[in-house]
């Protein structure tokens, strides 16, 4: 897919640029922080939500140049301009308290000679808040002087509000103009200045990630893929989705953070560099919004950092050629932190499906409260160093007595049941297993069924030896299932081949094993990028047999340990305090209840 070109008229720093707004939030230097909103409301382009108005402080304030003030100046705090709604005031008291803007009225807002700075050029990034009365309203924010007909920059549902973040060219006057098609209530922040020369608008903006359940991105990628965990990075590559980023030296970003789960903090920077401090502090509940000055290295990637669950909004706003910042680090080699899933985190699974209370806890419950139970569990386990990431082990194929439809002893499950997990799953920021018990199928076959699923950052599989057994035998329990090597390897080269089709983050691949003969020639089992293997004990017993059982599976590296906990059949069950302090070796990464 190619970018759109940026919009480019640098023959007069002055000169009103051809083209349309674009959107934006506050702006960023590398690494630091200049603006963010606290508590406000997130509008998504066309995406509206309830709420009131974000209050600021009208007070004047000069914006402070950063490091690199040719491009880039900042109103600390944000310069009210206008408000429109009845006893509210402005930085200067104009254009205050005069109540809604007709439909197809049209505002003239004076911007030059009013924010404080002195450094007014031809950008000014804006904050618009729009409250629609009884009709909903599309606002339209231009350059005075424009001709009538552009495209919206606001929608706002009928009593409702929306935000959004703008970035306008002046007129030539120095003013912007605010047009409805219905009555609304409209409030306009300065939030910053750019230098129309260096920083290249984008004529729309480029979104290449969106979280949210219903998200949409340019080419379709990153949409959707639920709320970010605890303590991760996700990698956001650009070169390998767009065209059009050749000679670029820093891309100028907007980042969303959409009602956190947590408190935490956010920021977006290429992997060649490092940031000094957060793009966004955040905190449980309360939508954010900021930008960033990313420079742009010979990885062509952005490295999406947050420490608390969040949904994320991702928009790419503007260019900055490579002649004009200083370049980063040249080589390709670099990557995100914390793209490996271990170390660095631990898993704690609930497993079994929602089919039978007899297959496992997850069974015991609807999916929401699955995920309510499941964050109680993971609690003590985060007494330990790494942080924890929740997760669903769901029994996709579920091995059987009978032949079923297809005669090969499994029953597979439909899309939407798998979907429903996920979903769940997302808006917790949680990670998704899917458990395969094959019966007289094979791992690769009931794999490839889901590959819809594999294809996404946040689901992982796990292979159920127990549960593969050789015609004529039948999965009816008392008989244990085996695999040789050479299948298990089959699915991790598959698993492989789609992470870096995708572009995925590494991914979880479990096997699971309490007795040797479970995996024959377990020595053979091969390693590949993006796929990390961890051997998982999934015996029951007392402790003496659990540990047992877990040194006859130990696993060397570069393979991992897991451990399965039984509420039923184990006797004295270990709790995190046990296994974390060292009772198992190595300490397992993966810990599932069943």
């Amino acid at each position: 897919m190619r970018l759109p070109g940026p919009i480019d008229d640098r023959r007069s720093r002055s000169r009103v640029p051809s083209g349309v707004i674009i959107g934006i939030g506050a702006l960023v230097v590398v690494g630091a922080v200049v603006w963010f909103t606290r508590g406000g409301v997130e509008s998504n382009d066309d995406a509206t939500a309830d709420g009131s108005p974000t209050e600021a402080d009208p007070v004047s304030s000069v914006g402070a140049l950063q490091a690199d003030g040719s491009l880039l100046v900042r109103l600390s705090p944000p310069a009210r301009l206008l408000d429109t709604r009845v006893g509210k005031t402005t930085i200067d008291g104009e254009f205050a308290g005069s109540g809604a803007i007709a439909a197809d009225a049209v505002v003239e807002l004076p911007v030059r000679g009013r924010s404080g700075s002195s450094s007014e050029t031809g950008l000014v990034a804006v904050t618009i808040t729009a409250t629609a009365g009884p009709d909903p309203s599309d606002i339209v924010v231009q350059p005075c002087g424009h001709q009538p007909g552009a495209a919206p920059s606001v929608r706002v549902r009928a009593e409702a509000t929306a935000v959004r973040n703008l970035l306008v060219p002046l007129g030539a006057d120095g003013s912007i103009c605010v047009a409805p098609t219905a009555p609304v209530d409209v409030v306009v922040d300065a939030v910053a200045f750019a230098d129309q020369g260096a920083v290249r608008p984008f004529p729309n903006p480029v979104r290449v990630v969106d979280s949210t359940a219903d998200g949409v991105t340019a080419d379709g990628k990153f949409a959707g893929v639920g709320v970010r965990p605890e303590s991760s990075t996700l990698r956001v590559p650009l070169a390998s989705r767009f065209n059009g980023l050749a000679d670029v030296g820093a891309l100028l970003i907007s980042l969303s953070t959409v009602a956190p789960l947590d408190s935490g903090e956010a920021t977006v920077f290429a992997p060649e560099s490092t940031p000094d401090s957060p793009l966004i502090e955040y905190e449980a509940g309360a939508t954010e919004r900021s930008i960033g000055l990313v420079p742009v290295g010979a990885s062509g990637e952005l490295c999406l950092r947050t420490t608390g669950r969040t949904d994320v909004v991702v928009h790419l706003l503007a260019l900055v050629p490579s002649s004009v910042v200083a370049p980063v680090a040249s080589t390709t080699d670099a990557e995100c932190p914390d793209q490996a899933m271990f170390p660095g985190r631990r898993l704690v699974a609930l497993y079994g499906t929602e089919r039978s209370e007899r297959l496992g806890v997850l069974g015991e419950q609807s999916p929401s409260d699955a995920a309510a139970r499941l964050a109680e569990i993971a609690e003590p386990w985060r007494a330990g160093a790494e942080p924890v990431l929740p997760a669903f082990e769901l029994i996709a194929t579920l091995a059987t007595g009978t032949p079923e439809d297809r005669g090969v002893y499994n029953l597979r499950s439909s899309p939407e049941f798998v979907q429903e997990y996920l979903d769940v799953a997302r808006r917790h920021g949680y990670y998704l297993i899917l458990d395969l018990q094959p019966g007289q199928s094979d791992f690769l076959t009931e794999a490839k069924y889901y590959e819809e699923f594999l294809r996404q950052p946040d689901v992982g599989l796990a292979l159920d030896p127990e549960w593969r057994t050789p015609p004529p035998a039948r999965p009816k329990g008392g008989l244990v299932g085996q695999v040789d090597a050479a299948e298990v390897n089959q699915v991790i080269d598959y698993v492989a081949q789609l992470v870096a089709e995708e572009d995925l983050p590494e991914k979880l691949l479990v096997v699971h094993q309490f007795q040797d003969r479970m995996v024959t020639n377990r020595d053979l089992l091969v390693e590949r990028p993006g796929v990390a293997v961890v051997i998982h004990m999934d015996g029951f017993g007392d402790r003496s047999n659990k540990l047992e059982s877990y040194d006859v599976v130990r696993a060397e590296p570069p393979f991992d340990m897991g451990l399965k906990l039984f509420y039923d059949e184990d006797t004295d069950l270990l709790g995190a305090t046990e296994v974390l302090g060292g009772l198992f070796d190595p300490v397992p990464v993966v810990v599932t209840y069943q």
